[in-house]
């Protein structure tokens, strides 16, 4: 009997370790694109699957360029995933992979005439990214990922996330 209770208590301790590592996270980032040559602001989550998976949507918005009598504004949503590799307890590396949804808009103002254009093309993320865990609730992480699309760029990115 000891040995079956003290069995039920390893396996529930176990499983409630396994679950305190499959954490939902939301949060808010600054990232740089290298094709419109700016920097942007944005939200993000990251919904764990497993201690290896998860799942990790994220919305951009770079701030507008200004080109004198030209204006160009850019945003971009994505699909993540993100596979864990390496869990040392503070710093915690995973390789990512997604779909990218990127919106382009030049606008123009010409003899009191406003005109604009605006193309949306989908694409895909390849990249890394680092949560750094320093034991409390906010999570900072650091994300480089390569956008394949029409819109190729590379996107460095930099924020916190909010445990859960």
């Amino acid at each position: 009997m000891k040995y079956a209770i003290l069995s039920l208590g390893m396996f529930i301790g176990v499983i409630s370790q396994s679950q305190a590592q499959i954490q939902t996270k939301i949060g808010a980032h600054i990232a740089y694109g290298s094709e419109i040559e700016n920097i942007g602001a944005g939200v993000n989550a990251e919904f764990g699957l497993s201690n290896k998976l998860s799942v990790a949507p994220s919305f951009t918005f770079f701030f507008p360029k200004d080109y004198g009598y030209l204006e160009q504004k850019m945003w971009e949503a994505n699909a993540n995933v993100h596979y864990y590799f390496l869990n040392t307890g503070v710093v915690n590396l995973y390789g990512l992979g997604g779909l990218n949804y990127a919106n382009v808009e030049v606008e123009t103002v010409w003899w009191g005439s406003s005109f604009s254009e605006s193309q949306a093309k989908f694409g895909f993320n390849v990249g890394a990214g680092t949560n750094f865990n320093f034991g409390g609730k906010i999570v900072p992480f650091a994300e480089l990922k390569y956008v394949v699309s029409d819109f190729d760029q590379v996107v460095v990115a930099a924020g916190v996330r909010l445990a859960l």
